[in-house]
């Protein structure tokens, strides 16, 4: 006869191994937002920059509407 305290009888369910329990470090509250705003620098500077081909010709739009063209280079 099975433990009536959870033991492995034919009709107790399968036990579900329990996943680890992960410590974070704690982080300060500025450094989070110092990070997201290093994050958005970042990507606003390399979206600053384009490259036009040499067989091409750029078209610069502002809120799309066109502003100008601009040559390869």
């Amino acid at each position: 006869m099975a433990d009536r305290r959870g033991g492995n009888g034919p009709f107790d369910p399968p036990r579900v191994p329990q996943m680890p329990q992960i410590h974070l470090p704690d982080v300060p509250p500025g450094a989070l937002r110092v990070l997201l705003l290093l994050v958005a620098g970042i990507i606003l500077f390399w979206g600053s920059f384009y490259q036009v081909g040499p067989e091409e010709v750029g078209v610069i739009r502002r809120f799309g509407a066109y502003a100008r063209t601009t040559d390869p280079g």
